[in-house]
């Protein structure tokens, strides 16, 4: 039997799906540090001139910006869903016995 490293190393599709896993949340992380740092700017201004207006004269730009939030607002609500659904995951080590650690390991000798 392989332990558990070895089944790591020859199974592409666990590894892909916790990498793939890993850059949908530091997207979602670099997202939120982005529009943090917006809202931060936009609040300067206001402090600084006491008003903020926003003029986009061209349709085709201010358009492509609409779509651009409107797709980050749905990367943001799938990310919240599949958060959501891998909290009540049932997962192998989970269960009445406890965690153990050593678990799906063979002993040597």
């Amino acid at each position: 039997m392989q332990n558990n490293n070895e089944r790591r190393r020859t199974n592409p599709l666990l590894f892909g799906r916790r990498v793939r896993f890993a850059f949908v949340i530091l997207t979602s992380q670099i997202l939120l540090i982005a529009l943090a740092i917006t809202f931060l700017i936009q609040l300067l201004f206001i402090a600084n001139n006491g008003a903020i207006t926003f003029v986009e004269r061209k349709s085709v730009i201010l358009f492509g910006e609409i779509g651009l939030v409107a797709i980050i607002i749905v990367f943001g609500i799938c990310v919240f869903y599949f958060q959501v659904k891998r909290l009540g995951e049932k997962r192998k080590v989970d269960n009445s016995e406890g965690t153990n650690t050593t678990k799906g390991f063979e002993k040597e000798g």
